[in-house]
């Protein structure tokens, strides 16, 4: 990043470490081609000009035995890293980020189903970020539903939602009907919460 730009240069980071690429799945560093598509569609929807944004993934292994064994893969070919180094890895990456485009909007892509949320959480407190599988997903989906109540006149307090396939797009879904229920009907989110249903494979699901 060092070499990229001056601090006030970049307005926009997509970054992925390429593990859950959807529909396809563990790609490694070829999930560059996500964040750089993604970025498109912030130039051709947003206008954020395309010389202002910067495409990253994290080289941090694979899973995807095919790419283990590809002579043109170009990642380190390793097992994926987890754990406390998975994550001081990319806490190494986020602070780096801050500190060189402090004005830069960090997006998340495509990250494996056991850190979505934690990534979420740990960093939406230090910096302006965003997960579209979780956040983008959810937002449009209760756009939808808005326009569902308005038509048919129910009233989103009455409202009950069975979500079938709860991972990290189906629970971010969850979580922004469960705040529009609670701030457009007054109740509390517990209460929101009990007029959703999460199905999975193996039926209703009952706790987390």
């Amino acid at each position: 990043m060092e070499s990229y730009g001056r601090a006030e240069d970049i307005d926009v980071i997509v970054v992925s470490d390429g593990e859950q690429i959807l529909g396809i799945g563990d790609q490694g560093v070829i999930g560059i081609l996500i964040s750089i598509a993604k970025l498109v569609i912030y130039a051709l929807c947003a206008g954020v000009h395309p010389n202002r944004v910067l495409p990253v993934v994290l080289d941090i292994g694979t899973d995807n035995k095919g790419l283990m064994v590809d002579d043109l893969y170009l990642d380190v070919k390793k097992p994926r890293t987890r754990g406390g180094e998975y994550d001081n890895f990319l806490d190494t990456f986020v602070q780096a980020a801050k500190k060189k485009f402090p004005a830069a909007y960090l997006h998340f892509e495509d990250f494996g189903l056991a850190n979505v949320r934690t990534i979420l959480d740990r960093y939406t407190p230090q910096i302006a970020c965003f997960n579209d599988d979780v956040q983008g997903t959810g937002c449009v989906t209760l756009a939808t539903i808005h326009a569902a109540l308005h038509v048919s006149r129910i009233d989103i307090g009455d409202l009950r939602v069975v979500m079938f396939g709860s991972v990290s797009a189906g629970t971010g879904i969850a979580d922004q009907i469960r705040d529009a229920i609670s701030v457009e009907s007054g109740k509390s989110k517990e209460e929101g919460v009990k007029q959703i249903f999460c199905v999975e494979k193996p039926g209703l699901l009952l706790q987390s």
